[in-house]
């Protein structure tokens, strides 16, 4: 069921229908769904004191019913009409002109009757008949009733529901019928708004009701003013209003300490919703181009699921009412130098909300960040016979509790594995140490040839992270050294 084009949606959310007195039960309270709804609350913050629904018993009336649509018109409030079928085939130009101007119209019986004094079939019959005289007045009715004088009990609910109809009763009472003024009946209406959902009962065809629809423009201006929002109801007689949306912030944390997701809603839902949160490995990525060793950021690395962190597969709820949660998560500790890493969190199977933003990356410092190390180019002369050590110096961006181990790899480029005499070297720069250089002995040969190059490149590192992975070695030729 959606409301009349004319009213334009608005946001909130609110906890569920207060208990009704007397015969009602909690079975038959009215709660609260997801859907549009309108309103202009006075604040920035949308339907913050809750929602109301502006109900009519009693009508039609061809004058009153007639002035009453043209307020809630002219005002951009939704209603549902309550009406009585011998009333509607009195008036029946009134329901046809409630229902051709978008307003809800649902079943009050045929002739005010209480139903506890009446059959299972007395009170099937009763409804049916109301909804025949409203198709023959050419209105539109839902399936929506109210008992007369709200007398329910749990025989007249099952005979109501049996015959295809949901019971709606109120929790804010206008008491128009007992008499008063438009100003007392809206200040009783006002007064008796307690819940952040409120079904509000007011008539349209009695003989106060003039000044009950009189008090309608102070209901609304006032309820607006006090950050109300006006919807109509679903067709289980429930407050329609949006679908709160949820958004994820993440909250890094250190290694040995936690993390955080918080989770929020647009706003509280007076039923409990849920989401699915999962914590899953995330792929290393790496920096690349950046200028200068010393101050270069550390790259992020993958995180491990038990290892770095503890994982999270879990359904989070929120109760109703409520608009935040946060989720911690465990970020296992170690005595293992290494980058800052991180993991991806996801959320899915929204119960009652919808994700706007569903997934996300924790990052996990490390308390004992390693250094970055990068391997220098080298130039080297050929020798005219016999090798020639190239020596190849590999630095940190600092210095190191930590000893650091390394290896080498010498890939050809223009030069070839006969111009050198080792391809791979394992290097380890000592703790508290900046930098270290490793021989690598380069062969003689008796060709005359142009300057060549070989790549040297880290392919393993404990204790360091790789700024710069690779960089060239220069094997310069020995005649063109002496022409130089």
């Amino acid at each position: 069921m959606t409301l009349p084009r004319r009213f334009m949606p608005v946001v909130g959310a609110l906890p569920l229908l207060l208990s009704l007195s007397l015969l009602l039960s909690l079975s038959l309270l009215p709660a609260v769904a997801a859907s549009g709804a309108e309103g202009k609350p006075d604040d920035r913050r949308p339907c913050r004191a809750g929602w109301v629904a502006l109900t009519f018993d009693d009508g039609p009336d061809a004058r009153v019913t007639r002035r009453l649509v043209r307020i809630l018109v002219r005002a951009r409030v939704p209603a549902t009409f309550f009406m009585v079928g011998e009333r509607v085939a009195q008036a029946p130009s009134a329901a046809r002109l409630v229902s051709r101007q978008g307003f809800q119209i649902a079943n009050h019986s045929y002739r005010h009757a209480n139903m506890t004094t009446q059959s299972s079939a007395q009170i099937v019959r009763t409804l049916r008949a109301t909804q025949r005289e409203l198709r023959r007045a050419g209105a539109d009715p839902t399936t929506l009733m109210r008992p007369p004088y709200g007398a329910i009990d749990r025989r007249v609910a099952r005979a109501i529901r049996r015959a295809g109809y949901e019971p709606v009763l109120w929790n804010a009472d206008s008491w128009d019928w007992s008499g008063g003024s438009p100003e007392s009946i809206a200040r009783r209406v006002l007064g008796s708004m307690k819940s952040r959902t409120n079904i509000v009962l007011q008539h349209d065809g009695i003989l106060n009701s003039p000044n009950s629809v009189a008090a309608v423009p102070r209901i609304v201006r006032r309820a607006r003013a006090q950050g109300y929002c006006f919807t109509e109801l679903d067709d289980r007689g429930r407050l329609v209003m949006p679908t709160p949306s949820l958004t994820m912030r993440t909250f890094d944390g250190r290694e040995g300490q936690s993390a955080a997701v918080e989770l929020r809603l647009s706003h509280p839902a007076p039923y409990e919703t849920s989401v699915h949160l999962e914590t899953a490995d995330a792929p290393a990525r790496k920096l690349s181009n950046i200028p200068d060793l010393l101050v270069a950021p550390l790259p992020v690395g993958a995180a491990l699921g038990g290892v770095d962190y503890l994982p999270h597969d879990a359904v989070v709820r929120f109760p109703a009412g409520t608009t935040r949660q946060v989720v911690t998560l465990a970020l296992t500790p170690d005595v293992i130098d290494e980058p800052d890493e991180e993991f991806l969190v996801s959320l899915s199977s929204p119960t009652g909300l919808t994700i706007q933003s569903g997934a996300g990356s924790v990052g996990i410092s490390d308390t004992r960040k390693p250094p970055a190390v990068a391997v220098d180019p080298t130039r080297v002369r050929e020798p005219a016979r016999g090798t020639v050590d190239a020596s190849i110096r590999i630095r940190l961006g600092r210095r190191s509790a930590s000893a650091v181990h390394l290896t080498l790899l010498l890939e050809p480029r223009t030069a070839g594995f006969r111009d050198v005499r080792k391809t791979r070297v394992s290097v380890t720069i000592a703790a508290g140490e900046l930098a270290t250089t490793v021989d690598v002995p380069v062969r003689a040969d008796r060709q005359q040839e142009p300057d060549e190059l070989m790549e040297v490149r880290i392919v393993e590192v404990e204790n360091a992270w790789v700024f710069r992975d690779s960089a060239s070695l220069l094997i310069r030729e020995a005649l063109s050294d002496r022409s130089n």
